[in-house]
């Protein structure tokens, strides 16, 4: 029956890509109504180094609620053109920053000029010369964008009240599904053109950062920025990039004992007066129970070290499948005994077995464009009965 599963799994996701995908310039664009909304065929994204110092307090030179960034995307190039286009949104880019440099020998190529489509979000650097086929670039560009609290996509202010000191605490926070990672940094976002990420966080001490991926290493900002600190993440796989994530908060966390996840960490993370109350030890023990079965029914390793589970006080879905660093609504993630009914606990069950299975039905694999979506949850609500199933079957309708 297991082999089944898995054979069902594959021939189903013929229209999505994998993590070893070179994604093949045959994307299927059938299904969508026009392609002038597509970026261009002519560049493929393999790796992006993505610096952000974000700014949550008051600080002399920064604007408050911002990230000041500066990213290098390596590409390839497919197809001659001295265009690149990048999406963008509300984003302040550094014009006298933007170059664009030959993997193979250094040499720079000259900017004419940067534009911009605003009904695509196209950022549009035009190049005195031709990239040619086959050939490697990287394209290097600083910027600034804003941190809000009027809507919940791409980095976005989030905030709780502390019960103790009836203060609020602010955090910084992301959900760039479907089409939001762009507000963040320039960048190709589109869910086929998958790549490795390379992440730094700049960060006050009174907070953490989290991303898709561990930190291997923690330095100082500088003697001007004594207070502050870059957390540097492990490169992720290739992925696409509605589904990286960044947090920056003062949460704290439950961890489970590694019993079927065997050697990853698994984390839940809120506010610190709810998990002083226990409220994320249910869900840190449901993630350990189910990853360790899918890895067993899927025959196939989640390839991340640890998972983290971030419950957010705002959040504009129920959950948010972010490889390595899933986010939540409180509601659906933590677990208060003798407070959650046996109807919000069979919720957190489904929404997170949904997520979990999402790990590899959309994470590991990836849809190749967005009408191809109900693949992935189609499988992750399949899968999330399986979950339910294996750590609480009294709960299954």
């Amino acid at each position: 029956m297991q082999n089944i599963f898995i054979t069902v799994f594959l021939v189903c996701l013929t229209s999505c890509i994998g993590f070893s995908s070179q994604n093949s310039k045959n994307v299927d664009h059938s299904l969508v109504p026009s392609p002038r909304y597509r970026l261009p065929t002519t560049l493929f994204p393999t790796y992006y180094e993505l610096n952000l110092f974000v700014v949550l307090d008051p600080l002399p030179n920064f604007q408050r609620f911002t990230a000041t960034g500066e990213v290098l995307i390596n590409v390839t190039c497919r197809e001659p053109t001295n265009q690149i286009y990048l999406h963008a949104v509300n984003l302040t880019i550094s014009q006298d920053s933007v170059r664009v440099n030959s993997r193979t020998d250094g040499s720079e190529l000259g900017v004419i000029s940067l534009t911009y489509e605003l009904e695509n979000d196209f950022f549009i650097i035009t190049l005195n010369r031709t990239l040619q086929s086959d050939e490697f670039y990287g394209i290097y560009i600083k910027f600034v964008a804003p941190i809000p609290d009027y809507r919940l996509n791409g980095m976005y202010q989030d905030y709780y009240e502390d019960p103790e000191s009836s203060e609020t605490r602010y955090l910084a926070t992301t959900l760039f599904a479907p089409y939001h990672a762009r507000r963040l940094f320039p960048n190709f976002d589109e869910p086929s053109l998958r790549a490795e990420y390379s992440v730094a966080i700049g960060h006050h001490t009174k907070y953490h950062a989290m991303a898709n991926e561990e930190i291997v290493a923690t330095q100082s900002a500088g003697e001007d920025l004594p207070d502050y600190v870059w957390d540097y993440f492990r490169t992720t796989p290739s992925i696409s990039s509605y589904i990286t994530a960044m947090i920056i908060s003062d949460f704290t966390y439950e961890e489970a004992e590694p019993v079927n996840f065997i050697n990853r960490t698994s984390r839940v993370y809120a506010s610190p007066h709810l998990i002083s109350k226990g409220a994320g030890a249910y869900a840190a023990n449901i993630t350990d129970a189910v990853m360790g079965f899918f890895e067993d029914r899927f025959l196939i390793k989640f390839p991340l070290n640890k998972l983290y589970s971030i419950a957010l006080p705002h959040f504009f879905f129920s959950a948010m499948e972010n490889i390595g660093l899933i986010t939540y609504k409180e509601p659906v993630l933590l677990y208060l005994k003798n407070e959650t009914t046996e109807e919000e606990r069979y919720k957190i069950n489904y929404v997170m077995s949904h997520e979990l299975a999402h790990q590899w039905f959309g994470n590991i694999v990836a849809c190749k464009w967005w009408a191809y979506v109900w693949l992935k949850e189609g499988f992750a609500t399949f899968y999330s009965h399986y979950g339910i199933e294996h750590t609480n079957p009294e709960l299954n309708p």
